[in-house]
């Protein structure tokens, strides 16, 4: 019990009841355990992220609408350049997304 991971500031220990479920496990403590305002700065990191994500997925579906509009590339070079699938492609050109 207790024993430490080779280069791991991380313990490893066996665990007997783990949320109802009788057996063996294991539950590993961290050196520096995290706190709210940890998970809070975590928290906020991915909702930025999803943000530029977001952002990120309007701008190519106007470029892939854009690009239908004003070239004749068919709906697989479309997708293939804009690395979605076809049928990515051809529901943002009917405008569902």
């Amino acid at each position: 019990m207790g024993d430490t991971v080779p280069d791991s500031p991380v313990s490893v220990h066996t665990v007997v009841r783990v949320s109802g479920w009788t057996g063996t496990g294991y539950h590993l403590r961290m050196a520096n355990p995290p706190n709210l305002d940890a998970l809070r700065a975590l928290a906020e990191k991915v909702e930025t992220a999803e943000r530029t994500l977001d952002d990120a997925r309007r701008e190519r579906d106007e470029a892939i609408r854009d690009v239908r509009k004003a070239t004749t590339h068919t709906v697989d070079e479309i997708a293939e350049a804009a690395r979605v699938s076809p049928s990515t492609v051809k529901t943002v050109i009917r405008g569902i997304r």
